[in-house]
């Protein structure tokens, strides 16, 4: 009876196995089904949304448990194993008889519990058993495959809705998912502004960066709702106001660098230099004539290099 025993419980722990694969697949393709239908209803009622993992862990939990369940139920009911052992293999009922007859000693319950310990004794018969009892991939086990790319596109395509709103509150909503996506592009801009390191902007050019990165772009009128459109406009209007800010700053330092370098060098005297070239420099100098000037220089800065010039006259 030994061997008859261990095939039984090889085949039961087999078929248990089968039995969870088989329940765990459908219980995942409900459990898709359900967050499915949950993620459709979310999208279209924002007050039954929530985090996902919350949900999927539930219901994986759910499926998990009844799948073991179902697979520890199985294989436990000695008799029905070897009923199915005596089916797979063909052996005429010799494992289910042997079973139910351990129990006596007549002449009949002892030459069937033989039999059947000879065959449960032949090396092969194991094998067989193993290879009837080989747990297979689940029926239909495709659909969670489709079920889940199909769950993911919903969740990741379908925007979020509120089918009970009105269009007050729609329109309250597009507006400020439209002020944040305008908040954000106002920072990316303030952040490329913002000097690197030590340096430092000038305190009318900061004011008015620190003007646009606390703007709400919101209407000051609490009754005047700004639709997407208008709330846009308004950023890109109040960054407008800011660049031109930041460019009448900037042309009115340097005209006045320039004012300041014309006045530093009007007193430049020209007498006394012999070099034409260098008479003409501080001419243009004087007169504030910059780019004249700039031309002399080069023109002397050809004879310093130049191997004709003197050194008296490359000092002066």
């Amino acid at each position: 009876m030994q061997n008859i025993d261990d095939l039984v419980r090889l085949a039961g722990r087999r078929l248990a196995l089968g039995r969870f694969l088989e329940t765990l697949v459908w219980a995942i393709v409900l459990g898709l089904a359900a967050l499915l239908i949950w993620t459709l209803i979310s999208r279209a009622t924002p007050v039954l949304a929530g985090p996902w993992w919350v949900s999927t862990s539930i219901i994986g939990g759910l499926a998990l448990l009844a799948s073991l369940g179902v697979g520890l139920r199985s294989g436990r009911d000695r008799v029905a194993v070897a009923i199915a052992i005596d089916t797979r293999l063909g052996l005429e009922d010799r494992f289910s008889t042997a079973l139910q007859l351990a129990d006596r000693d007549d002449p009949f319950a002892v030459a069937a519990i033989a039999d059947a310990a000879t065959v449960a004794a032949d090396p092969a018969t194991r094998g067989r058993v193993r290879r009837a009892f080989q747990p297979q991939a689940p029926h239909g086990w495709w659909v969670t495959s489709i079920l889940f790319v199909v769950l993911v596109g919903v969740w990741t395509i379908v925007p979020q809705a509120d089918l009970f709103a009105s269009s007050e509150d729609g329109r309250l909503v597009a507006a400020a998912e439209a002020r944040a996506d305008a908040r954000s592009e106002v920072e990316e801009i303030v952040a490329l502004v913002q000097p690197d390191g030590d340096q430092e902007l000038a305190p009318e050019i900061q004011e008015a960066l620190s003007d646009l990165a606390d703007a709400d772009f919101a209407s000051s009128d609490e009754d005047d709702l700004m639709t997407p459109e208008e709330v846009r406009r308004e950023a890109i209007r109040q960054v407008g106001d800011v660049e031109q800010r930041m460019q009448e700053l900037l042309d009115g330092q340097e005209s006045q660098l320039e004012e300041s370098l014309r006045e530093s060098l009007a007193g430049l005297k020209a007498d006394g230099l012999e070099d034409t070239d260098a008479r003409d420099l501080a001419e243009a100098l004087s007169k504030g004539d910059f780019k004249s000037a700039k031309e002399s220089f080069e023109k002397l800065a050809e004879k310093a290099e130049s191997k004709d010039m003197s050194p008296e006259a490359r000092e002066a």
